[in-house]
């Protein structure tokens, strides 16, 4: 028995050596490869032949970095910190879209609502190929809604490669003030509840139980969930809204990731808005994305309403914000 315990603490002092060398490994690596970069980057700033700003020089090395992942994982300045605040503050000048990447290309996942780029006619999987007569192709999304967005009254012109379209769409919009509104419409027609949901902000869920349980007041024969065009947005939102219509103590969505900490479940806890017989319908098109298809992922494996429509968009990743110096973000 003794020896026994030996050989597990002999098996575990090595496991747990094995894994300092690792460590020690990989932050002697990362140390190496830092020290390289340093010096490249005083030789480029006191040697190269153009003077050259440091600031540009790093940010378009740190970009560079980022280029081989996936379309989602960017470097945010200080310049673009107001795309993050869209989400809070929902106000911004600009056309309307909503973009995502498809097959390694500018898309639009949907028009806004009432704003020009809807007016004008631009659809959901339409994919921008110049912007004010420039190429987007090398052109990632946070770089992209940069261009697009801008000073209300003031042009852009967007270059678009349209399904069925023989020939690129080049469509001039005006920039506007942008409202983002959550739920613009919720309300009963024939028995049947009705809500609009157009993203996932901080209030969205809370503001959905509400207007379910307003409705379901009314004595509602049915609900219908609007999510087309949706291209998502706060996945806590998203798993709080199916809280709002399934029963207490089910698996809504897990998310998983490399280390312990990104792996979590998100389960319901709250008694419903929404009688668990009401029927219920999500509506949702090529337009509706990430959260949207969380929700309507959701509502179908727990087989608690029937989804109608077009397949979504497919975006199949969770995103965090890290915050890396004063006034960037990763």
């Amino acid at each position: 028995m003794k020896r026994y315990h030996l050989l597990i603490t002999a098996a575990l002092v090595v496991v747990f050596g094995l894994g300092i060398v690792a460590a020690a490994d990989l932050f002697r690596s990362i140390s190496t490869n830092l020290r390289t970069y340093n010096n490249v980057v005083k030789h480029l700033l006191s040697e190269y032949v153009d003077e050259i700003d440091s600031d540009e020089l790093i940010s378009t090395s740190i970009r560079g970095m980022l280029d081989g992942l996936d379309p989602y994982t960017v470097f945010i300045q200080e310049e673009a910190q107001s795309s993050v605040g869209i989400l809070t503050r929902g106000r911004y000048g600009g056309v309307g879209i909503r973009l995502g990447v498809r097959n390694d290309t500018l898309t639009v996942i949907a028009p806004m609502e009432g704003t020009p780029a809807y007016r004008a006619g631009v659809r959901p999987g339409d994919k921008i190929i110049k912007i004010d007569h420039e190429s987007s192709l090398d052109i990632r999304t946070d770089e992209a809604a940069r261009m697009i967005r801008g000073k209300p009254g003031t042009k852009v012109t967007l270059t678009f490669k349209r399904y069925g379209e023989k020939d690129p769409l080049d469509i001039t919009l005006i920039r506007e003030e942008i409202d983002v509104n959550d739920m613009p419409y919720y309300g009963v027609d024939g028995g049947i509840g009705f809500v609009r949901i157009t993203r996932f902000s901080r209030d969205t869920a809370q503001e959905f139980r509400n207007a379910v349980k307003e409705l379901h007041g009314q004595g509602i024969n049915g609900l219908v969930v609007d999510l087309r065009d949706n291209p998502g947005g706060l996945l806590q939102d998203a798993a709080v809204m199916v809280d709002a219509l399934v029963e207490p103590g089910l698996l809504i969505v897990e998310t998983r990731g490399r280390t312990k900490k990104m792996t979590h479940k998100y389960h319901s806890e709250n008694v419903p808005a929404l009688d668990p017989e009401t029927p219920l319908v999500i509506l949702v098109n090529q337009g509706s994305a990430s959260a949207s298809e969380i929700v309507a992922g959701a509502i179908q494996d727990l087989d608690r309403g029937v989804i109608v429509g077009e397949p979504t968009f497919g975006k199949g990743v969770v995103q965090s914000i890290f915050q890396v110096g004063k006034n960037t973000s990763l």
